[in-house]
């Protein structure tokens, strides 16, 4: 069966404006278009779905809104699959899982009241209408969603948690601002990203890792570098600020930022910019 993701996510997904919060169809960006383009062409993920063995490194600047259209993916594929698929998103903060949560939640809540008829104008003037959907299509509504048409399962906990493991089975990961990943005496960033990706078969699934960079030399710049150098199996990514924003744009984020090698790392323009901004040295980083 072949599943045109897009078209399927901005037909009927909603997703909260992040501007005003408003629940609004959701559009794929100019960015977000692009990358979608790319998984297509390279892993041919319409036919091929989650047969198909996606590995994702993604390298940005802020905000260009790449957790949303993974989310929406995992939550397409969800819906539309015959199967019970298991699916994670590890962030790296509360807020973050809280907010990963709910918008997973809109997406299929949204969906099955567009199935019912319900318009977006009525959500938006009605959002009880996602709560009746939630009542009706999920088994499950808290930290773990699991669809009732077909047990498709979603969990998105938070990497100081120690959320990830060993044990189980999934079919789709996310991996959400990596670099941030604490590293602790229970669990180091390395253990949490490393022991769940053994549970995505190594001939399938999809396995997505995206952040903006903290530092030089941490885990998530040496998979970096090993995926630039060929030496992974992951496809490094790099989105810079001008991916998103205009020039105009920048000025005024710039104008917001007293550290500007704080800039370079939250709103790189290179991918070397990223890592080398954002290193402590002994030296100037200039």
């Amino acid at each position: 069966m072949r599943i045109n993701y897009r078209r399927f996510i901005e037909e009927k997904f909603l997703i909260d404006e992040p501007d005003t919060g408003q629940l609004v169809p959701f559009v794929f960006r100019k960015v977000q278009n692009k990358y979608y383009d790319e998984l297509v062409r390279d892993y041919d993920i319409e036919n091929q779905g989650i047969a198909t063995p996606v590995r994702e490194q993604i390298l940005k600047a802020r905000r260009e809104g790449f957790s949303s259209v993974v989310l929406a993916l995992f939550a397409a594929d969800d819906i539309l699959q015959e199967n019970p698929t298991e699916s994670l998103a590890i962030s790296y903060t509360d807020k973050a899982t809280q907010t990963f949560r709910r918008r997973y939640r809109i997406y299929v809540t949204s969906y099955f009241a567009r199935k019912e008829g319900f318009t977006v104008e009525q959500i938006q003037q009605n959002i009880n209408i996602l709560d009746d959907m939630a009542h009706k299509h999920l088994d499950a509504d808290g930290a773990d969603i699991v669809l009732a048409h077909n047990k498709a399962h979603f969990y998105c906990g938070t990497a100081s948690a120690r959320t990830g493991g060993r044990g189980g089975v999934l079919q789709k990961v996310l991996f959400s601002e990596e670099a941030h990943y604490p590293d602790t005496e229970n669990m180091t960033a390395r253990e949490i990203v490393d022991g769940t990706l053994r549970q995505v078969d190594i001939n399938a699934g999809w396995a997505f890792r995206e952040s903006t960079a903290n530092g030089y030399g941490n885990y998530y710049e040496q998979t970096w570098a090993l995926a630039v150098a060929g030496e992974s199996r992951f496809k490094p990514r790099f989105y810079g600020w001008q991916e998103m924003y205009t020039p105009a744009e920048f000025l005024l984020i710039a104008s917001e930022f007293t550290d500007k090698q704080m800039l370079k790392q939250e709103y790189p323009a290179t991918p070397e910019e990223a890592f080398i901004a954002s290193g402590t040295g002994f030296f100037d980083n200039d």
